[in-house]
C-alpha cells in the first residue's frame, strides 16, 4: 500500500476571501460618483473623467463634427447624365 505524506498547512498563510465587485455606480455628477457593490456592500468613488483630460474643459463642442464638409476639401464633380 503507498501512502502519501500530507502537507501540513502553514500558519502563517491566512485565507484571504476576496469579492468579484459588482459595482453599482451613481448618475455622474461632478468630478466623482459613489459605487456600492451589490455584492459585498463595499463603497468606492469613481472618477467621471479621464487623467489625461482635466473636468470641466471640454473642447469638442468647437470642433466639428466627422464627416463634414468645409472650406478646405473639395466638392465632389457632378455626374453629367448620358
Amino acid at each position: 500500500m503507498v501512502q502519501q505524506a500530507s502537507r501540513p498547512l502553514s500558519p502563517h498563510i491566512d485565507a484571504v476571501v476576496t469579492c468579484r465587485h459588482h459595482w453599482i455606480i451613481e448618475e455622474p455628477v461632478g468630478p466623482v460618483s459613489r459605487g456600492v457593490c451589490q455584492q459585498c456592500s463595499e463603497v468606492r468613488e469613481f472618477k467621471n473623467y479621464i487623467e489625461s483630460a482635466p473636468w470641466g474643459e471640454d473642447n469638442t463642442a468647437t470642433q466639428p463634427p466627422a464627416g463634414i464638409l468645409d472650406d478646405s476639401t473639395e466638392e465632389p464633380d457632378e455626374v453629367e447624365d448620358i
